[in-house]
């Protein structure tokens, strides 16, 4: 007796809002949660801890599409959200399409999704977008360009009914096919993670910070071209994209994050700007073919131990006049060698104590290369471009 007063106390102090079951799509095979109270659906969560991970429809194959409302004993339940895991490592799903019902998608789930080479958003949905923002006739931008396969979440955009300007536009996921438009700037967390079927990808301009982990774990990115705008370089960002061989860093960089690019095996050389101030704790940790670092900090910033861990097998570049800096700070003067770069007469790029057209010739080529050299700054604005052969050209024409 008591044993059933216990039961029915228990019962009576459950949430309102309590879940009534889970119910699976016979087509699909996506398992969805579903509430009795709110009248309820999601797609249902996974699981994350030290034993590994579990998605919550592991057998949901080829392309999905989630549905707006599920029926269950009767009763409809609307689906308004993508939970946390629910196709975690699923290497079978192809596609995905999301419904206008759906006003909460998780950060978290579609990570590992190796093999996603589609997204799409139902154009009636009001909180995602897989299309970027294009300007109308008025030079305004709305919804409604190209497909990218990506979900997009806008903070503001200009509607054409309410006239509201848009402010902030994040990539919450992606694929191996997505094409960053230039109207995104921010890449949220995870976006990207563990999506081994990525190859390469183009960061445009507009972007100005990358979320944690964005794009850890993709085996196979072989290419990264970073924004010019790009605040800094958060926390895990292309830890053990192990087929990573180079990257530059961008100028406007201030920060690189803890591991940002810990475990990059095949990452033979780095360029970091003098706009970097910090360097976090294990950025660079098991970077095991990084033989080159070329840096544009005049004064060294301070570093642990943990952050070049092959340094004793690389060769330090560094600016004109600031060798000595380095060979006396600490963990910066174990490199194997270190080198300086640059020249002391503006223009001056291959050292021969003249500014004239072959050094117009070795500016082109250190363009057209992609190399960040100090010395090829000829107007100082933290960038290697054409406006530097431009200037350069000036300098060499007034000379004559």
């Amino acid at each position: 007796m008591k044993a059933k007063q216990f039961l029915l106390l228990a019962a009576a102090l459950l949430p309102i809002g309590a879940w009534a079951g889970i119910w699976q799509d016979p087509g699909s095979l996506v398992n969805y949660e579903y509430s009795i109270e709110k009248n309820e659906a999601y797609v249902k969560a996974g699981l994350s801890n030290s034993r590994g991970r579990t998605a919550g429809s592991p057998d949901a194959a080829g392309s999905v599409t989630i549905r707006s409302s599920i029926t269950v004993g009767g009763k409809d339940y609307t689906v308004t959200r993508i939970d946390d895991f629910a196709f975690v490592d699923n290497s079978n799903l192809t596609g995905i399409t999301i419904p206008e019902s759906v006003t909460h998608i998780s950060p978290y789930a579609f990570i590992g999704c190796s093999n996603l080479a589609s997204i799409k958003v139902n154009p009636s949905n009001r909180f995602y977008d897989s299309r970027e923002l294009e300007i109308d006739s008025h030079g305004r931008f709305v919804r409604g360009g190209a497909e990218c396969n990506a979900i997009f979440y806008y903070d503001k955009y200009w509607d054409v009914n309410t006239l509201q300007k848009w402010e902030s536009v994040y990539l919450v996921a992606g694929c191996k096919k997505t094409e960053i438009p230039s109207c995104v700037d921010v890449i949220e967390g995870s976006a990207f993670a563990g999506h081994t079927g990525l190859t390469s990808i183009e960061i445009p301009n507009s972007v100005k910070r990358i979320g944690y982990s964005a794009f850890e774990g993709c085996s196979g990115l072989t290419s990264v071209t970073l924004s010019n705008s790009l605040e800094s370089i958060d926390l895990i960002v292309f830890k053990d994209c192990i087929s990573l061989t180079s990257i530059s860093i961008p100028n406007s960089v201030t920060s690189i994050g803890s591991m940002a690019f810990s475990g990059c095996t095949s990452l033979t050389s780095v360029v970091i700007p003098k706009s970097v101030t910090s360097i976090n704790d294990r950025a660079f940790y098991g970077c095991s073919s990084l033989t080159s670092v070329t840096v544009g900090m005049v004064t060294p910033v301070s570093i642990s131990s943990l952050v070049f861990t092959n340094r004793k097998n690389a060769t330090l570049y560094v600016p004109k006049g600031s060798k000595q800096a380095y060979e006396n700070a600490n963990y910066w003067k174990e490199f194997k060698e270190i080198v300086e770069i640059g020249v002391t007469l503006p223009g001056d790029l291959n050292g021969d104590d003249a500014v004239d057209v072959t050094d117009v010739v070795e500016l082109i080529d250190m363009v057209l290369a992609g190399i960040y050299d100090p010395a090829g700054d000829i107007n100082g604005d933290d960038a290697v471009d054409v406006t530097d052969v431009v200037e350069l050209i000036d300098m060499v024409l007034a000379d004559d």
